[in-house]
């Protein structure tokens, strides 16, 4: 008896452990790290517990291992990808790679400065482009002053993020700057693409081992260096490019920066000459929130319920008929940190379209409808449909960077008026009523005064 329940003790206990280590991601747990040797991993040792702890499956391989595959059979092995491999996998082709993006699987790609030809070609599938070869991102005024003043200032110090609250979290935006030791990244024209990290007005890029003097146009610089940037394609599978793979590693994650510049959250001292700021890096959480962002772990967006109907009915009907009045509710929940929450914006919008769209009417957060569920939030619109008969298709198409593209339609009849849905007496032809009694009353009498007048 005794151990039965020590039996069933291990298997409650073995049960419990199981549900704390499910992943809070939206879309799986399973994550494959690409490595150019094993051993690697121990430089990467901070974000790859951080992964764990946060409930995810971390397998590693080797970017020459043949068994290092994403899709099987049209089968996704596995939910997400880490690219730190600075060699190219002969298995993980670029085509390989969008094929599971293509399945919505999620891929971090971070590179240094040899990118791999897979992940180059890759990064070009979504119109990003890679800089050369042994070329740096440097910046003469926003830079690690640890370096020393004769360095090449190839370690700057990056805080200008995106203001995408689906992305970053405020400790992000309000705490230390990145420490960014690598490539720099160009956008093309892709309405996908998603700005996470961007150089200053100083930043530019040139060769590393070249001379300091720049003697030609820079591949980019400014804000359109891009030095951490994201794909969301229209199945919500999440790519993210970042141009230094030391940006993840223990060294940055816990070094402490000295920046060139002033600013009054920072102890200020002298350092040959130079005034500097004392601060911790923000990369610990910075790599936490685009890996979150990435995984499907923040910014996930569903549509729990949908209901329209007449304003003076509360049953859905197939079909409208022209100047109803309409009332149109949507419930919307957001994923975030393991948890659906009520998702509230003030930007929601719902068309009545036929070919063109009629009516666009944004959607209110309502407090007094009642959701279909206590982890979303109701919104509620009021509009009257058109004088135009035809099949028309209610459509809620929602996208907003760093969220995901939620979208919904219904395609509807639209009838004109029957013969018998008219009103039988219309104030407005009174007027023509009282010519029409009058004329016969008219011709009556005129009948009767001919007929008695001889």
């Amino acid at each position: 008896m005794m151990a039965r329940g020590a039996l069933f003790s291990a298997l409650i206990a073995l049960f419990l452990l199981n549900a704390c280590a499910v992943a809070k991601s939206a879309s799986g747990s399973r994550v494959l790290v690409l490595l150019d040797k094993l051993d690697d991993r121990a430089d990467y040792s901070a974000f790859f517990s951080s992964l764990s702890e946060r409930g995810f499956d971390v397998y590693f391989k080797e970017a020459s291992d043949v068994s290092a595959k994403l899709v099987d059979f049209g089968e996704r092995l596995y939910d997400h990808a880490i690219l730190f491999s600075q060699k190219s996998s002969g298995v993980l082709s670029a085509t390989k790679l969008v094929e599971f993006v293509k399945l919505e699987g999620n891929v971090l790609a971070a590179v240094g400065r040899n990118p791999p030809d897979n992940v180059r070609d890759f990064a070009y599938e979504f119109n990003v482009g890679v800089d050369e070869t042994d070329t740096a991102v440097i910046d003469h005024f926003n830079f690690n002053s640890t370096e020393g003043a004769q360095s090449s200032h190839t370690t700057i110090l990056a805080n200008a993020f995106a203001p995408s609250a689906a992305v970053y979290s405020q400790s992000t935006l309000s705490g230390g700057a990145v420490l960014y030791d690598g490539v720099a990244l160009k956008f093309g024209k892709n309405p996908l693409l998603l700005k996470l990290l961007v150089g200053s007005a100083t930043t530019y890029t040139w060769g590393a081992r070249e001379s300091s003097d720049v003697t030609e146009q820079p591949y980019v610089s400014g804000s359109e260096l891009i030095l951490a940037g994201a794909a969301q394609t229209r199945s919500n599978a999440r790519v993210t490019f970042v141009g230094s793979q030391k940006l993840f590693s223990d060294r940055h994650i816990c070094n402490d920066t000295s920046l060139n510049q002033t600013t009054s959250r920072f102890k200020l001292h002298v350092l040959e000459n130079i005034i500097v700021v004392d601060s911790k890096s923000g990369n610990a959480a910075f790599a936490a929130d685009i890996s979150k962002w990435t995984f499907q772990e923040r910014g996930v967006l569903k549509i729990s319920a949908v209901q329209h109907h007449k304003e003076d009915e509360s049953f859905q009907r197939d079909s409208y008929r022209v100047k109803d009045h309409i009332v149109y509710q949507l419930d919307i929940s957001e994923y975030r940190d393991g948890k659906w929450r009520p998702f509230v914006a003030p930007d929601v919008q719902v068309e009545a379209v036929m070919i063109d769209p009629y009516i666009r009417a944004t959607l209110q957060p309502s407090s007094s409808a009642k959701p279909s569920s206590a982890t979303a939030t109701t919104y509620v619109t009021k509009f009257q449909l058109p004088d135009q008969y035809g099949v028309f298709t209610f459509k809620v198409d929602y996208r907003r960077p760093g969220y995901s593209w939620i979208f919904t339609k219904e395609t509807l009849p639209v009838q004109q008026f029957r013969h018998n849905d008219y009103e039988r007496f219309l104030v407005v032809a009174s007027p023509y009523y009282a010519a029409a009694l009058s004329t016969a009353t008219a011709s009556f009498l005129f009948m009767i005064a001919v007929m008695y007048s001889s």
